[in-house]
């Protein structure tokens, strides 16, 4: 298959497709027929083992066996590169694979026998209660899934691939059917884990019709597989290929996700069959386990994090080197200096300046043959500013590219203004020029390195906390269902197990929120602090008999509205989280102290032992974590990191049995 070079956009987020994910869907093509042959040949020649590894389990059926062999020809085509006539054999295949299907499916819905079941071979060892040679519902559904979704990813190049409305179409049409495969592949795993933990109605859905037999589940997933990679680079399956830090993510956890759930419960039911435990302790014990792995992946995405944060930082320190090694060179004299006569548009510059554009010092130049070396994008800016600067002899400051005469382009700053004559006419344009290449590498590092931490804050959100959800659910569920069966002594502990998944979403969005801090712009605007509070504490709700009181004289003053609420939130809902009693109070004042303002929020609690006043900024330390199974001892170090982003500081007083006192400060901003 041609690609078009808007497609291979190996360093954007849009990944382009890996020979390997080609390899998978061309070996996932080959299992699928072989499957498929191997069955026809189990029913022509009446062979067992061939038609149900599981002896005494239901078989793979006759017309199954083709749908698999018709669906694997399909796929093998589209990983080849693309011809008319392959593309139709494999377009023709896929609607086949899906008539099948829907036709077998409007039987078990109508009630209709159109005879096509057994076609190929009679089933003579059918349940009586079963239509002989029909495959099961679910079967049918998948095989009119998966044949729509091999459909949708066969397309032919009618139109160039550089229009971008093709590409949108062609993204969201790959999509759509790499959605039917994903549930496709679902209902087959649905079913394979029917047969481990020996639930019939996972594979089978009523006595009325017929089970997917095994291997059929098993085929499936192969199948479904290999329809995911197939176009790979295309639709939301390029989020996982991807190499940036979600796709690594993803590729990490997505098996993990699947294979510890299945394997665990397994081996807790083996437990619970070989009447090792009972039933309660059977389902603390998943549940558990599975809270404990959640941690593990908490602690590994950290990690991660950690990593990609400490590569912003190292990119950050490499632009305060860079602008520290500008002002060496400003003091130091070694910059370019360059002057243009507007009179005669001649241009004059020392030697540094002429090295930047990569001409000799000797050569000159006019205004207009300058410009030429300046890069085509940048010229008529350049061009503009300095025109503004002539006519009104101001400031000139400009960042641009040139390009020397070995087409190599380096980044200036130039800098100057103009100057009027004796007459008060604008006489000529004086200024400094300085080599910035290094800066500019070393901001778009930083840009990258916080699009790829962006990108990961995204599949932490969505990967690790709809899990927990589930296992909250569950645990409830598990509750309901065995009403009269848990002792005393487990209820209490299926709340503390869902209390335990609550911490765990807290901590989860708490990790997400200290990531984020510094890297969304804020706008600054003048902050009414008194209305600011006002609506923090309607948001915290605090309990009727607690007593909130502010200050009358808080300031109006422009800061970041979003940072300093988010500041307030913490720090009120601290003190009345570790208060020890409900009617308890806290009361805000602000002093003005030359160029910043002065917050203390206090409260009358049962105050913070000395020892721990450093400690409780750190994350992960709660104040009283004995006593609070709910705090996740993130939100001071939130805080603290907003606080110290915006050029402040924070500190409290406290002796235990004296409540406690925060203190932090915030610069006066200039509104520009």
């Amino acid at each position: 298959m041609q690609r078009s070079h808007s497609f291979t956009r190996t360093k954007s987020w849009f990944a382009s497709i890996d020979p390997l994910d080609l390899q998978i869907a061309k070996i996932s093509s080959g299992v699928v027929m072989l499957a498929g042959i191997l069955v026809l040949i189990g029913w022509f020649l009446d062979l067992a083992v061939l038609k149900s590894v599981i002896p005494g389990s239901a078989t793979m059926k006759a017309n199954t066996a083709l749908c698999f062999i018709l669906a694997g020809i399909s796929l093998n085509l589209q990983t080849r590169q693309q011809r008319m006539l392959t593309t139709r054999i494999a377009k023709g295949c896929a609607i086949a694979v899906s008539m099948i299907g829907l036709t077998t499916l409007s039987q078990y819905i109508f009630g209709w026998n159109l005879g096509i079941d057994e076609v190929l071979i009679r089933d003579l060892v059918a349940p009586i209660a079963s239509d002989p040679g029909r495959m099961g519902i679910n079967t049918a559904i998948n095989f009119g899934l998966v044949g729509l979704g091999l459909w949708l990813a066969n397309h032919q190049h009618l139109q160039p691939q550089r229009q971008r409305k093709y590409q949108i179409y062609l993204s969201n049409r790959i999509a759509i059917g790499q959605t039917l495969a994903l549930v496709a592949g679902f209902i087959a795993l649905q079913a394979a884990i029917g047969y481990i933990y020996n639930v019939r109605v996972f594979y089978q859905f009523s006595i009325n019709t017929t089970a997917m037999a095994f291997e059929t589940a098993v085929v499936f997933i192969v199948l479904c597989a290999g329809i995911l990679a197939l176009k790979s680079d295309l639709g939301w399956m390029r989020a996982i290929t991807s190499d940036l830090i979600g796709g690594d993510v993803a590729r990490r956890f997505i098996p993990i996700a699947i294979l510890v759930p299945v394997v665990l419960g397994w081996l807790i039911l083996r437990g619970y069959q070989a009447n090792l435990y009972d039933a309660n302790f059977a389902f603390s014990l998943m549940a558990l386990l599975l809270v404990a792995t959640l941690f593990g992946l908490i602690e590994l995405n950290a990690g991660i994090l950690n990593r990609v944060d400490y590569d912003r930082i190292r990119s950050s320190d490499r632009i305060r080197l860079s602008e520290e090694r500008l002002q060496l060179a400003l003091e130091g004299g070694n910059q370019g200096i360059w002057c243009l006569d507007i009179q005669t548009q001649l241009l004059t510059w020392d030697a540094r300046c002429q090295a930047l554009f990569g001409l000799s010092p000797d050569l000159q130049l006019t205004y207009a043959e300058r410009l030429e070396i300046i890069h085509p994008d940048d010229r008529d800016r350049v061009s503009e500013t300095m025109s503004i600067a002539i006519r009104e002899c101001g400031e000139f400051v400009k960042e641009y590219r040139t390009i020397h005469p070995d087409d190599t382009i380096c980044w200036v700053l130039s800098q100057g203004r103009g100057y009027y004559n004796a007459a008060g006419e604008p006489d000529r344009l004086l200024g400094t020029m300085m080599n910035i290449t290094e800066r500019k590498q070393a901001e778009a590092d930083l840009e990258q390195r916080n699009q790829d931490l962006d990108a990961f804050v995204h599949i932490v959100a969505h990967d690790l906390k709809a899990p927990l959800r589930g296992i909250s659910n569950l645990s409830q569920w598990i509750e309901d269902d065995l009403e009269g069966v848990l002792t005393i002594d487990t209820r209490p502990q299926m709340v503390l197990l869902r209390s335990r998944v609550r911490r765990m979403e807290a901590t989860i969005d708490g990790l997400l929120n200290y990531a984020r801090i510094g890297h969304v712009d804020t706008q600054i605007e003048p902050v009414f602090v008194t209305e600011l509070l006002a609506e923090t504490i309607d948001s915290i709700d605090p309990p009727p008999t607690f007593s909130i009181v502010i200050d009358p004289d808080l300031p109006v003053f422009h800061t970041k509205w979003l940072c300093l609420s988010q500041v307030f939130t913490n720090l009120i809902s601290n003190g009345i989280k570790h208060h020890h009693r409900l009617d308890g109070s806290i009361y805000i004042s602000a002093t003005k102290r030359d160029d910043f303002y002065e917050f203390i929020v206090a409260d009358d609690g049962p105050g913070i032992d000395p020892e721990q006043h450093e400690k409780i900024f750190e994350i992960f330390q709660a104040v009283n974590p004995q006593n609070r199974s709910d705090s996740t001892g993130i939100g001071l170090a939130i805080v603290k990191k907003i606080i110290e982003a915006e050029g402040g500081k924070i500190w409290l007083k406290s002796q235990l049995g004296e409540g406690t006192k925060f203190y932090f400060t915030l610069p006066i901003l200039v509104n520009n």
